[in-house]
């Protein structure tokens, strides 16, 4: 989970499902919305296989599936940045 917080309130990202949520100061929740787009499809798919790979090889540790690299928030909002696949990336 990646955590950030502003003025505004508090955001919350789930890495596992894609979901952002952001929560008032009083830690309520205020709304949710589902981050998971197109570009990002294969994703968990080549994560599995490396996975598999990693340990034919003897590889240390799992590949970690993850739909960010990071996050922040401010006054404006938040803003994340999102995992795509190589082949995937916006130029």
């Amino acid at each position: 989970m990646m955590l950030s917080h502003s003025s505004n309130g508090i955001y919350a990202f789930q890495q596992t499902t894609g979901i952002l949520e952001r929560y008032s100061r009083s830690c309520e929740l205020i709304w949710e919305k589902n981050l998971k787009r197109p570009v990002q499809e294969g994703m968990f798919r080549q994560f599995a296989d490396e996975n598999r790979e990693s340990v034919r090889s003897g590889e240390p540790g799992p590949h970690l599936y993850n739909y960010a690299k990071a996050m922040d928030a401010n006054e404006e909002g938040v803003a994340i940045v999102l995992n795509t696949l190589e082949k995937n990336k916006a130029s």
